[in-house]
């Protein structure tokens, strides 16, 4: 299945499309994917397009501006999608929320028709490495993780979030995850 932000490969699975190629090797990150990106559309497996709106919708593609500048991801709320695991079509449904990825604004990460458990903490940091994969600019370079503060959730005693830190010529751009949600 094409997910919105990934393609399908040769193999006939969704891939993630984008630059974390070379900062996943940085960070010791797998250099496939581990997730499927889920379409948030409700069309079915036996949906097919005509020749016609396939062609309409490569037209409307080669028509957009080039991928985001740098500047602008200032400001930017970027879209809430989910993933399941790759190989695991049936496997849990993990969502990220619609955030600016700040630390005012942070990305929360949740799992589909439950709370989250202990055993999904060991898939958290797959889990941002895909969202960064998928939403930071190609020529931004990787710089480092570090935990944060960031505003208390209501219920919660400290207000925490991985922010991964991404440079830009002389800008260092941080990109925020809640974690003080993960058991």
């Amino acid at each position: 299945m094409e997910g919105e932000h990934g393609g399908t490969g040769q193999d006939g699975n969704a891939h993630a499309t984008g630059n974390a190629g070379h900062r996943q090797a940085q960070s010791a990150a797998p250099s496939e994917p581990p997730w499927n990106a889920l379409s948030s559309c409700a069309h079915g497996e036996k949906d097919t397009r005509s020749i016609i709106g396939y062609l309409h919708s490569l037209l409307i593609l080669l028509s957009l501006p080039p991928p985001a500048a740098a500047e602008d991801v200032q400001g930017k709320v970027y879209d809430a999608f989910s993933v399941v695991q790759h190989g695991k079509p049936k496997g849990d449904v993990f969502v990220y929320s619609a955030a600016m990825a700040t630390d005012s604004d942070p990305i929360v990460i949740s799992v589909q028709g439950r709370d989250l458990r202990p055993r999904d903490k060991t898939l958290r940091t797959d889990l941002q490495k895909n969202w960064l994969s998928l939403n930071v600019p190609e020529q931004f370079e990787f710089e480092g993780r570090s935990l944060a503060s960031c505003p208390l959730q209501p219920g919660r005693q400290t207000g925490r979030c991985d922010a991964y830190a991404f440079r830009d010529g002389d800008t260092v751009r941080p990109f925020y995850f809640r974690v003080d949600n993960w058991p």
